[in-house]
């Protein structure tokens, strides 16, 4: 899964189809909504990709999860 570490700008949340945040601490956490500069909420679905990563970690570091 390629993934990348970057700064995004708000014109470009409008594309996203899936998104996640990690650390050491919580692991791989979904990110389901962002609110938009007009108060509106961008709903996300939890993707395939997210759930792929979910399962790495918690296969090869079962107390991560």
């Amino acid at each position: 899964i390629a993934c990348t570490i970057d700064r995004i700008e708000r014109a470009q949340l409008q594309q996203v189809r899936e998104m996640f945040s990690c650390n050491s601490v919580r692991g791989i956490v979904p990110i389901t909504g962002i609110i938009s500069q007009n108060s509106t909420m961008q709903t996300l679905t939890i993707g395939n990709n997210t759930h792929a990563l979910q399962n790495a970690l918690h296969h090869y570091f079962p107390s991560a999860s």
